[in-house]
């Protein structure tokens, strides 16, 4: 079996967040961004994800806020060096979102700040970029190693720890998420699964 499940975006659980899915809540950028002309929007989530939706939107966007839980950004520093002193770029640190509120489209986003004081923004769109969690769930039951992250490991050849189970691309531990990189490592997997089935019928 080669399993290439992939990942499914990490949610943020606030309230509006399900209520505003695709009226305004994004978890793509790539996809999304071309959607909000002259819009202000936030961005949620500081690491490489939101760094690169950011710069995305800068050309199309009117403002963006970028809004971080912690006090730095983890996003590679040539990222962030891309939008960093930008006027149309407002980077809030420490911030907590808290709910996302609309009518039939996202008006605004609310956050606590690092006083632990609720503000609110008043945007279009709200891009959240916290992460992607493998989908995991159907085949743990196999009992194949899954990392901290709770991704499959497997090697360069998409092997696990279960003897005939093969794994590759995003559910995988694979260090580069990338389309090229997941096609590729199926490629892998399957050409291994392919040398694992000729050995069985070899016996």
């Amino acid at each position: 079996m080669v399993y290439t499940a992939g990942r499914h975006p990490r949610e943020l659980g606030v309230p509006g967040e399900k209520d505003f899915k695709n009226l305004g809540v994004t978890y793509c950028a790539t996809c999304d961004a071309p959607l909000f002309p002259d819009k202000d929007v936030v961005v949620v989530g500081g690491g490489n994800t939101g760094a690169e939706a950011v710069i995305m939107l800068m050309n199309i966007a009117t403002k963006i806020y970028l809004l971080h839980i912690e006090d730095a950004l983890p996003a590679d520093p040539i990222l962030v060096s891309n939008f960093e002193n930008s006027d149309k770029v407002e980077i809030i640190y420490e911030a907590a979102t808290t709910k996302i509120e609309g009518e039939t489209t996202v008006t605004s986003l609310s956050y606590k700040d690092k006083e632990g004081t609720e503000q609110k923004l008043d945007v279009q769109g709200v891009f959240i970029a916290i992460g992607a969690i493998p989908n995991t769930d159907p085949v743990k039951e196999l009992g194949v190693e899954l990392n901290k992250f709770g991704a499959i490991v497997a090697d360069r050849y998409g092997k696990t720890s279960v003897d005939g189970f093969f794994a590759a691309g995003d559910v995988t531990d694979i260090r580069d998420a990338q389309i090229v990189v997941a096609a590729g490592h199926g490629s892998s997997a399957a050409l291994s699964a392919g040398d694992y089935l000729s050995r069985l019928g070899g016996k």
